[in-house]
């Protein structure tokens, strides 16, 4: 979650804790966030002096959670968790040791919609801001409302990356 946080502040021009605390970056992740079961990755061959090798898999999911070692865990048909790979969790992906010779892995971990969660912290820092007012001093002014209007600008931005959600439901009165 670390590297999340560090991220998101990246993108929200943010260094410090003047309006975020490392807290408030984690609530706005996780409700932000999606638990990921036997989620397939894809195998990704690669050639190598005349052959095909396995050692690349991608995930569907992106900004996956890198260090919740309780959540997140990769897995053969078999149920067997497999530790023998290096992964990139921003861009779900996965590089094993040594060729897979294609078998196929699964994924228990949790994915977030990250530039939906920067959206969201781009509209609570407007808020912030949008306490503050406008005013002048000696010929000089001073201008907050654009601070809020730039604010909202990269809410919609960010609105606008952010991945779309499905859900699915089931009527349980329908046979």
């Amino acid at each position: 979650m670390t590297e999340l946080v560090s991220q998101f502040r990246s993108y929200i021009q943010e260094s410090g804790t003047a309006i975020f605390s490392d807290d408030r970056i984690q609530q706005l992740l996780d409700s932000n966030s999606t638990y990921l079961y036997q989620a397939p990755l894809q195998v990704i061959p690669q050639r190598y002096n005349g052959s095909l090798i396995y050692k690349e898999y991608a995930s569907e999911h992106s900004w996956l959670e890198g260090t919740a070692t309780t959540t997140n865990k990769l897995y053969n048909t078999n149920g067997t968790v497999v530790t023998n790979y290096t992964s990139d969790f921003i861009n779900g992906k996965f590089t094993f040791a040594s060729d897979t010779r294609g078998t196929a892995y699964y994924m228990d971990a949790r994915s977030f919609n990250f530039f939906k969660a920067v959206s969201e912290g781009w509209k609570e820092k407007a808020a912030y801001y949008a306490t503050q007012f406008d005013f002048s001093v000696e010929g000089r002014s001073f201008s907050k409302s654009q601070i809020v209007k730039s604010c909202n600008e990269m809410a919609k931005q960010y609105s606008s990356m952010s991945s779309v959600v499905m859900h699915s439901i089931e009527r349980g009165d329908m046979c």
